[in-house]
């Protein structure tokens, strides 16, 4: 299928209200959207997970994607999130991610600190 062709379906699809954001959950934006054609009664499940580099890896559990990098819903939904300024696009480290290496600054000498009693 042309980009060409892909983008028009997308856009339909935002259009008719055919694919709609639900949340976010951690770096990952949950979206859901309906199937055409002899599908038209399935909803997919469609999610943005927001990568370290902030570019987002998209899934979609529709038939067109398991065959292919992206479908029309994917597409869909990274417009969604470009007209809507309340979706995060950036990496956000959340508590409990083991794929985040933070690197603490080495500390130099020491320090010392004067504790205070009100007992004084």
């Amino acid at each position: 299928m042309s980009s060409e062709v892909m983008v028009s379906r997308a856009k339909k699809l935002v259009d008719d209200g055919d694919v709609e954001y639900v949340n976010t959950n951690g770096n990952t934006h949950n979206f859901q959207g309906r199937g055409h054609n002899t599908s038209k009664d399935k909803i997919y499940i469609i999610t943005g997970e927001i990568q370290q580099n902030n570019e987002i890896a998209w899934s979609c559990d529709c038939h067109h994607a398991q065959f292919n990098d992206e479908c029309k819903h994917m597409l869909a939904c990274s417009m969604i999130i470009k007209n809507d300024d309340s979706i995060r696009i950036e990496y956000k480290i959340i508590e409990g991610d083991d794929d985040v290496v933070v690197t603490v600054p080495e500390v130099v000498g020491k320090v010392a600190y004067k504790i205070e009693s009100d007992d004084d």
